[in-house]
């Protein structure tokens, strides 16, 4: 069984075996087995979890589209997060695959080491933003009803959205365009989404409060012009749980990339780090996207019977054609 050697080599200590990409290490060193090993690991991990990820967010977007009963606020910014999901199949995790199999045979290649680290770093945070943006409604919702019945659209909310991913662009850009702040820009990111779990966790207990409370903030006449009827305290209760565990699995998921980090400042730059840490981080990072449509179909009624429906319609549809092959033929005979 391949081992992980206690080498101190590192890029402090030896600049011949590794180099700079824009302040991104990468090794040009002489291969290992336990290196070939993990990444080959690594490659069969996010080979998987890109097709799930295609898969799940593929199906959820078509049944979004295909029921009228989902194709309102509630649901608008999963739809959202599925598009970003789908982006992290379609570009990062391929780029990712790509770069550790290159690793393998010492090959490296700069605009695709920072395209895929920039590609990650942009719909990771994406992910993080529209889940808060899922919070932000939600709490709206349970809190505010009559102002949310008032003001948020699904216009609105698409507004929304294109500003925060407009925003969110600038960061990786200044990261690569400026890469003697890195350090500065890690401080500033890691901040940021310090204050973007705080605010999740903020609107949670709010919403949990509300939902505990079971005070229903409608006027009697409001009630009755409502379609949906009084709001629905344990749904809205649930869902915000599932978000909530959502951001629980992405804090689970960028455990080993802090790991990385710590480890990065105690020993410096070197193969554990460049092939364990950040490779592993990365990964479990972008498996979010495969886990996020499974995790809220299976915690969402409405999105279950939809996606029920479409099933059964396409296994009858494929039914009807071969009945009708069938009887083609036999007319024929």
């Amino acid at each position: 069984m391949a081992t992980i050697p206690n080498t101190s080599n590192s890029f402090e200590d030896n600049h011949a075996i590794f180099g700079e990409c824009l302040k991104l290490p990468y090794y040009r060193g002489k291969v290992e087995k336990w290196m070939v090993a993990t990444n080959i690991f690594l490659i069969l991990v996010n080979i998987i979890s890109c097709v799930i990820t295609l898969a799940a967010n593929t199906l959820f977007l078509v049944v979004y589209f295909r029921t009228r009963s989902l194709r309102n606020t509630h649901y608008f910014y999963l739809m959202l997060l599925a598009v970003t999901d789908i982006s992290v199949g379609l570009i990062s995790q391929p780029l990712l695959i790509a770069r550790i199999f290159m690793e393998i045979y010492s090959v490296h290649d700069c605009v695709l080491w920072t395209v895929m680290r920039a590609s990650g770093y942009y719909f990771s945070g994406i992910s993080l933003l529209t889940i808060t943006l899922v919070s932000i409604e939600r709490w709206f919702a349970v809190c505010r009803p009559i102002k949310h019945r008032r003001d948020v659209t699904p216009k609105r909310m698409a507004v929304v959205a294109f500003i925060v991913w407009a925003v969110w662009f600038i960061f990786p850009v200044v990261r690569f365009a400026l890469p003697k702040f890195y350090r500065a820009f890690g401080m500033l990111i890691g901040g940021l989404i310090v204050v973007i779990f705080v605010i999740n966790a903020i609107l949670y207990l709010k919403i949990q409060r509300s939902v505990r409370d079971g005070k229903l903030r409608f006027s009697g006449k409001e009630q009755q012009r409502n379609t949906n009827g009084d709001v629905n305290f344990e749904k809205e209760g649930r869902m915000a749980r599932t978000i909530a565990l959502l951001l629980v699995v992405m804090v689970l998921a960028s455990l080993p990339t802090a790991m990385g980090t710590t480890y990065k400042s105690l020993r410096g730059v070197n193969t554990v780090y460049l092939f364990v840490f950040l490779p592993l981080g990365d990964t479990l990072f972008l498996i979010n996207s495969s886990f996020n449509p499974l995790f809220y179909c299976y915690r969402n009624a409405n999105i279950r019977m939809a996606i029920t429906k479409f099933m059964s319609s396409l296994n009858a549809s494929s039914v009807n054609c071969d009945s009708s092959s069938n009887n083609q033929a036999t007319s024929k005979m």
